[in-house]
Protein backbone atom coordinates (compact mmCIF):
# COMPACT_ATOMS: atom_id res chain seq x y z
CA UNK A 1 0.00 0.00 0.00
CA UNK A 2 2.70 2.32 0.87
CA UNK A 3 4.35 1.58 -2.96
CA UNK A 4 0.89 2.45 -4.32
CA UNK A 5 -0.03 5.77 -2.80
CA UNK A 6 3.74 7.34 -2.88
CA UNK A 7 5.28 5.85 -6.16
CA UNK A 8 5.36 7.75 -9.37
CA UNK A 9 7.48 5.54 -11.67
CA UNK A 10 4.63 5.40 -13.92
CA UNK A 11 4.71 9.13 -14.29
CA UNK A 12 8.83 9.51 -14.24
CA UNK A 13 8.45 6.66 -17.36
CA UNK A 14 5.45 8.16 -18.58
CA UNK A 15 6.86 11.46 -18.97
CA UNK A 16 10.14 10.72 -19.89
CA UNK A 17 8.99 8.86 -23.11
CA UNK A 18 7.44 11.92 -23.87
CA UNK A 19 10.69 13.69 -23.39
CA UNK A 20 12.35 11.58 -26.12
CA UNK A 21 9.58 12.16 -28.27
CA UNK A 22 10.10 15.79 -28.39
CA UNK A 23 14.00 15.50 -28.48
CA UNK A 24 13.25 13.53 -31.79
CA UNK A 25 10.85 16.23 -32.70
CA UNK A 26 13.09 18.82 -31.72
CA UNK A 27 16.11 17.38 -34.13
CA UNK A 28 14.20 17.09 -37.13
CA UNK A 29 12.95 20.58 -36.34
CA UNK A 30 16.57 21.36 -36.69
CA UNK A 31 17.04 19.46 -39.75
CA UNK A 32 14.27 21.36 -41.51
CA UNK A 33 15.17 23.91 -40.04
CA UNK A 34 18.73 23.97 -42.04
CA UNK A 35 17.35 22.64 -44.85
CA UNK A 36 15.00 25.39 -45.76
CA UNK A 37 17.54 27.53 -46.08
CA UNK A 38 18.93 29.65 -48.90
CA UNK A 39 22.17 27.44 -48.27
CA UNK A 40 20.70 24.20 -48.81
CA UNK A 41 17.54 24.74 -50.54
CA UNK A 42 16.46 21.24 -50.01
CA UNK A 43 12.98 21.49 -48.92
CA UNK A 44 10.37 24.19 -49.43
CA UNK A 45 7.76 24.77 -46.09
CA UNK A 46 4.30 25.43 -46.50
CA UNK A 47 3.49 29.22 -46.07
CA UNK A 48 0.62 29.19 -43.69
CA UNK A 49 3.01 27.60 -41.32
CA UNK A 50 5.75 30.40 -41.55
CA UNK A 51 6.05 33.63 -40.91
CA UNK A 52 7.63 36.68 -42.98
CA UNK A 53 10.15 39.19 -40.88
CA UNK A 54 8.84 42.01 -39.88
CA UNK A 55 11.83 43.99 -41.89
CA UNK A 56 12.62 41.94 -44.45
CA UNK A 57 10.26 41.20 -46.60
CA UNK A 58 12.11 38.55 -48.62
CA UNK A 59 12.26 36.63 -45.30
CA UNK A 60 10.31 33.28 -44.40
CA UNK A 61 10.91 32.52 -40.90
CA UNK A 62 10.35 28.56 -39.78
CA UNK A 63 9.08 30.03 -36.54
CA UNK A 64 6.67 26.96 -35.35
CA UNK A 65 9.98 24.57 -36.30
CA UNK A 66 11.98 27.22 -33.77
CA UNK A 67 8.77 27.46 -31.27
CA UNK A 68 8.68 23.37 -31.23
CA UNK A 69 12.26 23.34 -30.64
CA UNK A 70 11.94 25.26 -27.80
CA UNK A 71 9.06 23.76 -26.07
CA UNK A 72 11.14 21.03 -25.96
CA UNK A 73 13.56 22.22 -23.44
CA UNK A 74 10.28 23.01 -21.15
CA UNK A 75 8.93 19.19 -21.53
CA UNK A 76 12.83 18.80 -20.45
CA UNK A 77 12.05 20.89 -17.38
CA UNK A 78 8.94 19.00 -16.91
CA UNK A 79 10.56 16.03 -16.63
CA UNK A 80 13.35 17.52 -14.23
CA UNK A 81 10.24 18.67 -12.07
CA UNK A 82 9.08 15.78 -11.09
CA UNK A 83 12.00 13.92 -10.84
CA UNK A 84 12.87 16.97 -8.35
CA UNK A 85 9.58 16.80 -6.75
CA UNK A 86 9.98 12.77 -5.94
CA UNK A 87 13.46 12.65 -4.72
CA UNK A 88 13.13 13.92 -1.30
CA UNK A 89 9.70 12.93 0.10
CA UNK A 90 9.59 10.07 2.57
CA UNK A 91 7.61 6.93 2.80
CA UNK A 92 3.87 7.21 1.77
CA UNK A 93 1.53 9.98 0.32
CA UNK A 94 2.71 13.51 0.49
CA UNK A 95 0.96 17.10 -0.62
CA UNK A 96 3.96 17.47 -2.65
CA UNK A 97 2.81 14.41 -5.74
CA UNK A 98 -0.36 16.46 -5.61
CA UNK A 99 1.82 19.32 -7.89
CA UNK A 100 3.20 16.57 -10.41
CA UNK A 101 -0.38 16.08 -11.93
CA UNK A 102 -0.01 19.81 -13.39
CA UNK A 103 2.95 19.37 -14.61
CA UNK A 104 2.74 16.06 -16.40
CA UNK A 105 -0.64 16.93 -18.06
CA UNK A 106 1.43 20.23 -19.58
CA UNK A 107 3.87 17.77 -21.00
CA UNK A 108 1.30 15.83 -22.54
CA UNK A 109 -0.28 19.19 -24.20
CA UNK A 110 2.63 20.25 -25.33
CA UNK A 111 3.92 16.46 -26.94
CA UNK A 112 0.48 16.80 -28.69
CA UNK A 113 0.64 19.79 -30.01
CA UNK A 114 4.02 19.70 -31.10
CA UNK A 115 3.55 16.36 -32.66
CA UNK A 116 0.38 17.73 -34.87
CA UNK A 117 2.49 20.48 -35.66
CA UNK A 118 5.11 17.89 -37.14
CA UNK A 119 2.78 16.47 -38.87
CA UNK A 120 1.28 19.18 -40.92
CA UNK A 121 4.32 20.59 -41.52
CA UNK A 122 5.64 17.23 -43.00
CA UNK A 123 2.90 16.90 -45.26
CA UNK A 124 2.64 20.17 -46.60
CA UNK A 125 6.35 21.06 -47.58
CA UNK A 126 7.86 21.03 -50.55
CA UNK A 127 10.99 18.62 -51.25
CA UNK A 128 13.18 20.31 -54.04
CA UNK A 129 14.67 16.75 -55.19
CA UNK A 130 16.62 18.24 -58.78
CA UNK A 131 18.32 20.35 -55.29
CA UNK A 132 19.70 17.86 -53.16
CA UNK A 133 20.50 15.24 -56.50
CA UNK A 134 22.68 17.97 -57.71
CA UNK A 135 24.22 18.90 -53.94
CA UNK A 136 24.76 15.05 -53.57
CA UNK A 137 26.76 14.22 -56.64
CA UNK A 138 28.88 17.49 -56.14
CA UNK A 139 29.41 16.90 -52.71
CA UNK A 140 32.00 13.45 -51.60
CA UNK A 141 29.89 11.42 -50.42
CA UNK A 142 30.87 9.09 -53.25
CA UNK A 143 34.11 8.92 -52.28
CA UNK A 144 33.10 5.70 -50.17
CA UNK A 145 31.77 4.25 -53.16
CA UNK A 146 34.69 4.47 -55.18
CA UNK A 147 37.19 3.15 -52.42
CA UNK A 148 34.85 0.04 -51.97
CA UNK A 149 34.95 -0.27 -55.94
CA UNK A 150 38.42 -0.63 -54.92
CA UNK A 151 38.15 -2.68 -52.48
CA UNK A 152 35.98 -4.75 -55.12
CA UNK A 153 38.61 -5.47 -57.82
CA UNK A 154 41.60 -6.68 -55.07
CA UNK A 155 43.09 -3.54 -53.70
CA UNK A 156 43.20 -3.69 -49.82
CA UNK A 157 41.49 -1.03 -48.08
CA UNK A 158 44.37 0.74 -46.54
CA UNK A 159 45.55 1.79 -50.06
CA UNK A 160 41.85 2.54 -51.36
CA UNK A 161 41.19 4.53 -48.49
CA UNK A 162 44.83 6.09 -49.13
CA UNK A 163 44.32 6.86 -52.90
CA UNK A 164 41.10 8.17 -52.13
CA UNK A 165 41.40 10.30 -49.67
CA UNK A 166 44.85 12.04 -51.73
CA UNK A 167 41.99 12.82 -54.47
CA UNK A 168 39.45 14.02 -52.19
CA UNK A 169 41.70 16.51 -50.99
CA UNK A 170 43.24 17.54 -54.48
CA UNK A 171 39.45 18.01 -55.60
CA UNK A 172 38.70 20.43 -52.46
CA UNK A 173 42.01 22.54 -53.46
CA UNK A 174 40.68 23.08 -56.56
CA UNK A 175 37.25 23.45 -55.49
CA UNK A 176 35.16 20.84 -57.60
CA UNK A 177 33.75 17.19 -56.89
CA UNK A 178 36.23 14.38 -57.39
CA UNK A 179 33.99 13.22 -60.51
CA UNK A 180 35.24 16.14 -62.29
CA UNK A 181 39.05 15.56 -61.96
CA UNK A 182 40.84 15.26 -65.13
CA UNK A 183 42.23 11.85 -66.05
CA UNK A 184 45.53 13.88 -65.63
CA UNK A 185 44.65 14.66 -62.18
CA UNK A 186 43.44 11.33 -61.18
CA UNK A 187 46.74 10.55 -62.62
CA UNK A 188 45.73 6.75 -62.48
CA UNK A 189 43.80 5.14 -65.41
CA UNK A 190 41.74 2.67 -63.76
CA UNK A 191 40.72 5.27 -60.61
CA UNK A 192 39.74 7.20 -63.41
CA UNK A 193 36.64 4.99 -65.36
CA UNK A 194 35.73 3.87 -62.41
CA UNK A 195 35.15 7.66 -61.16
CA UNK A 196 33.25 8.18 -64.75
CA UNK A 197 31.00 5.34 -63.35
CA UNK A 198 30.04 7.06 -59.83
CA UNK A 199 27.08 8.28 -59.58
CA UNK A 200 24.04 8.73 -56.69
CA UNK A 201 21.73 5.84 -57.38
CA UNK A 202 24.74 3.80 -56.50
CA UNK A 203 23.14 3.99 -53.10
CA UNK A 204 20.70 1.47 -54.77
CA UNK A 205 23.32 -1.15 -54.58
CA UNK A 206 23.20 -1.25 -50.44
CA UNK A 207 21.29 -4.13 -49.52
CA UNK A 208 21.94 -4.58 -45.66
CA UNK A 209 18.94 -4.16 -43.20
CA UNK A 210 18.77 -0.33 -42.33
CA UNK A 211 20.32 0.91 -45.77
CA UNK A 212 19.74 4.14 -47.06
CA UNK A 213 18.47 2.27 -50.31
CA UNK A 214 15.11 3.59 -51.09
CA UNK A 215 13.41 0.64 -51.12
CA UNK A 216 14.75 -0.48 -47.63
CA UNK A 217 13.62 2.89 -46.09
CA UNK A 218 9.95 2.03 -47.86
CA UNK A 219 10.45 -1.45 -45.78
CA UNK A 220 10.77 -0.20 -42.80
CA UNK A 221 8.31 2.36 -42.83
CA UNK A 222 5.68 -0.46 -44.10
CA UNK A 223 7.43 -1.94 -41.12
CA UNK A 224 6.62 0.48 -38.53
CA UNK A 225 3.46 1.09 -39.80
CA UNK A 226 2.30 -2.36 -39.40
CA UNK A 227 3.39 -1.67 -35.36
CA UNK A 228 1.47 1.36 -35.25
CA UNK A 229 -1.42 -0.13 -36.12
CA UNK A 230 -0.95 -3.15 -33.52
CA UNK A 231 -0.54 -0.48 -30.88
CA UNK A 232 -3.89 1.17 -32.32
CA UNK A 233 -5.82 -1.59 -31.67
CA UNK A 234 -4.45 -2.16 -28.36
CA UNK A 235 -5.30 1.42 -27.33
CA UNK A 236 -8.77 1.07 -28.76
CA UNK A 237 -9.34 -1.75 -27.23
CA UNK A 238 -8.41 -0.39 -23.52
CA UNK A 239 -10.46 2.87 -24.26
CA UNK A 240 -13.66 0.70 -25.23
CA UNK A 241 -13.16 -0.92 -21.52
CA UNK A 242 -12.75 2.21 -19.96
CA UNK A 243 -16.02 3.53 -21.75
CA UNK A 244 -17.67 0.46 -20.74
CA UNK A 245 -16.50 0.36 -17.14
CA UNK A 246 -17.56 4.40 -16.26
CA UNK A 247 -20.77 3.56 -17.67
CA UNK A 248 -21.20 0.66 -15.41
CA UNK A 249 -20.01 3.30 -12.62
CA UNK A 250 -22.33 5.74 -13.75
CA UNK A 251 -25.54 3.28 -13.64
CA UNK A 252 -24.58 1.60 -10.27
CA UNK A 253 -24.13 5.26 -8.49
CA UNK A 254 -27.53 6.69 -10.18
CA UNK A 255 -28.92 3.37 -8.38
CA UNK A 256 -27.63 3.98 -5.03
CA UNK A 257 -28.38 7.76 -5.32
CA UNK A 258 -31.81 7.18 -6.49
CA UNK A 259 -32.34 4.67 -3.99
CA UNK A 260 -32.92 1.38 -6.08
Amino acid sequence: SIDATSNRDFMLEFCFILTNIMLNLSRMAEDLIIWSSNEFDYIELPDELTSTSSIMPQKKNPCPLELLRARTASVIGNLTSIISTIKSLPSGYNRDLQDTKRVLFDAIRVSKDSINIMRLIIEGLVAKRENMLDKASKSYALALDLAEMLVKKGMPFREAHKIVGSLVMLASNKKKSIKELTREEVNNDEVYELLQTLDVSIINSRVSIGAANPKEDIRMIDERRLVIDIHKKVINERVAKIEDAMKRLEEIADKIMNGR
